[in-house]
């Protein structure tokens, strides 16, 4: 399986945010995308997911192009989670993870679907929360749940835009600990929008680096993520240095 992109654009109104970008994913690869706020980190993921259509360029999958496949055939593929999103405080965490395997049934969620949403609360610990409602929910126990409702929706891509917002450092290692497995045993692929560049040295397989737009550097993590390029990406003078076989940035600034 393969996602690609070939110099896609994409403007909002007047304001492009996209130039030409091009980069490519496969099966099993964890890429992490890096770039300041701004940089077009969140278009270009909604591009990929097919949520946004690029002004110029293509988004293949297997060949195929994304945004021609109808909707339902799109969320068996791909699963997007974006930084934020609006719930009906009264629901019930089971009954909103459940919704996430729509794609998988006409009228009815069958005994598979069921089986699904306790699967996924087991994976990331937190079935707890499973007949909580969401508005009793801490901000930290809310992200989890959306991100259990990507996992649950069963594709072998998953789209995930900036997802440890709100959680506390055990949980960020935890969920990245399981998305390493996901796409290292399971051969998912798992594209990923992050900030912190030494999750993404630790966990990451493959990088992109964006800067107003643009990419500054793509490929093998230990390639890519490189002291020249995080300078170029991020204005921030930087060493790389090992710690125990972990490569970890050291801001000079």
């Amino acid at each position: 399986m393969k996602l690609s992109f070939s110099e896609i654009d994409f403007s909002y109104r007047e304001k492009q945010v996209l130039f030409s970008i091009s980069g490519a994913m496969e099966k099993g690869w964890l890429t992490c995308v890096l770039g300041e706020n701004g940089s077009g980190k969140t278009t270009l993921l909604k591009c990929l997911c097919g949520i946004l259509k690029p002004s110029g360029g293509t988004v293949n999958l297997d060949g195929s192009g994304v945004h021609s496949l109808k909707l339902n055939d799109r969320a068996r593929q791909i699963a997007y989670a974006p930084q934020y999103i609006k719930t009906d405080n009264a629901e019930f965490v089971f009954d909103f993870l459940l919704l996430g395997r729509k794609p998988w049934f006409s009228w009815k969620e069958g005994d598979e679907d069921k089986r699904a949403v306790f699967e996924i609360l087991e994976k990331l610990s937190i079935g707890h929360l499973v007949f909580r409602r969401l508005g009793e929910l801490s901000g930290g126990e809310r992200q989890k749940v959306i991100l259990a409702r990507t996992f649950v929706q069963g594709t072998d891509i998953i789209i995930l835009d900036e997802p440890t917002n709100n959680l506390d450092l055990s949980f960020q290692l935890e969920l990245f600990n399981f998305l390493q497995a996901e796409s290292r045993d399971n051969g998912k692929m798992i594209i990923i929008a992050v900030h912190d560049i030494n999750i993404a040295l630790r966990f990451g397989t493959h990088g992109i680096l964006i800067k107003e737009g643009r990419v500054v550097s793509s490929g093998l993590i230990h390639e890519t993520v490189n002291e020249e390029s995080i300078l170029k990406t991020l204005n921030v003078r930087n060493r790389i240095i090992e710690i125990d076989k972990i490569r970890v940035m050291v801001p000079l600034d």
